[in-house]
């Protein structure tokens, strides 16, 4: 007979993180994020902190600068 083993759902306090962002205009937010150790991609956020962010393209000023190796 196989024999499921379940993991109970965490019932407590979820462990959050702090942090300050700041955006192109060096605006400041301070966000609280849940720590998910098991995740691996993209971090999904809500509607203010997306506007937050979305104050237009970086100046060229601010673009990453590389070279590839064909020069």
């Amino acid at each position: 007979m196989v024999r499921w083993k379940f993991i109970q759902r965490f019932s407590g306090e979820r462990p959050t993180i702090e942090l300050e962002l700041y955006n192109a205009k060096f605006q400041r937010i301070n966000k609280e994020f849940v720590i998910d150790t098991g995740f691996d991609g993209s971090i999904l956020v809500d509607r203010e902190t997306y506007d937050f962010f979305k104050v237009g393209e970086l100046p060229e000023e601010y673009w990453y600068k590389y070279k590839a190796l064909n020069g």
